[in-house]
């Protein structure tokens, strides 16, 4: 076991915790998962960390965790993002998982298999729904 692959293991265990009884308010727990969340979207950047056996399932469960258990969101309710409405709770995970698809070649695959993980295995079905809708109104759009 790598040293990322036990840090990452460690930080879901670390999510794992009741976090509202450490950060009663939303927005305190909101910077914390930020702070989580920020090294592994640069972790995923990385070619080689998606390539990795043991890396790259811990990569997801954490993302997945944040998503599905603190919201990974950022104050307001709902947010209005490229002419539909869609919960807050996924637009930080959704926004910085679609940004980074045009800067990176090897990120496509692995953000769908993320997406699917997501929904499969933490039952983070809206994540992928909007995902998919958003993709969708995308290509549309460019015909």
């Amino acid at each position: 076991m790598t040293l990322k692959s036990q840090l990452l293991k460690t930080m879901g265990e670390l999510l794992a915790l009741p976090l509202q009884r450490i950060y009663h308010m939303a927005a305190d727990r909101d910077a914390f998962v930020g702070a989580v969340t920020k090294p592994i979207y640069l972790m995923i950047e990385n070619k080689d960390n998606l390539k990795s056996a043991t890396v790259r399932p811990a990569l997801f469960d954490v993302l997945a965790l944040c998503i599905g258990r603190y919201q990974h969101g950022f104050g307001m309710r709902s947010s209005f993002l490229c002419g539909f409405l869609i919960q807050n709770d996924i637009v930080a995970a959704m926004t910085s998982v679609l940004q980074a698809l045009p800067y990176f070649d090897h990120l496509p695959e692995s953000m769908a298999d993320f997406v699917a993980h997501a929904a499969i295995k933490h039952n983070c079905t809206n994540f992928s729904d909007d995902i998919l809708l958003y993709a969708w109104n995308r290509l549309k759009s460019l015909f």
